[in-house]
């Protein structure tokens, strides 16, 4: 009894779970000249034939349309056909050279002639001098750079010879 119900139980497909269906993601088609790939001579020559075999196709239906159109149509006996009377369009006017509008198309421009070495200024230093809003070379005076106070505890450190000469080197006041 026991084995006939484990038998049961193995027959139910718990193991075996129904397969779940994937979404597939399908790129966008794009169509055009710029995202076709270059054709081979093969495929061109395909192509033209394709094309020029509908193009046939469809003269022969137009051909067919415009016979059974013929056929259908009523005789020419009966056909009456009336014309509108038109004026005709008069003969353009010849205007005499003298009333004629002149041809204003620009021409193409002269080349410019250089400047003759005679004509060019001399140059004179005194023109050339430095503006007034430059600085000069070097400044002198001033406040200079902000000078560090020692406190009392590094003075104590110093007498009492904490300090090393290789220390006393970074300090702003050993600078010149």
């Amino acid at each position: 009894m026991i084995g006939q119900q484990h038998l049961e139980l193995q027959q139910i497909p718990i193991g075996q779970p129904d397969p779940v269906v994937r979404r597939r993601i399908v790129q966008k088609a794009s169509h055009g000249p710029r995202e076709a790939r270059g054709l081979t001579a093969n495929e061109i020559l395909e192509r033209q034939e394709r094309q020029e075999k509908r193009q046939r196709r469809q003269d022969e239906r137009a051909d067919e349309r415009r016979q059974q159109a013929q056929l259908t149509s009523t005789p020419r006996a009966s056909i009456t056909v009336t014309e509108t009377a038109r004026p005709t369009t008069p003969p353009p006017q010849i205007t005499p050279l003298s009333r004629r509008l002149p041809i204003r198309t620009p021409d193409r421009p002269r080349p410019r002639r250089s400047p003759t070495p005679e004509a060019s200024p001399t140059v004179n230093d005194e023109i050339f001098d430095l503006p007034a809003s430059t600085a000069p070379p070097a400044l002198g005076g001033g406040r200079g750079k902000r000078r560090r106070n020692h406190t009392a505890r590094y003075k104590e450190a110093k007498e009492q010879g904490l300090i090393q000469d290789s220390q006393e080197a970074h300090r702003a006041s050993g600078r010149l």
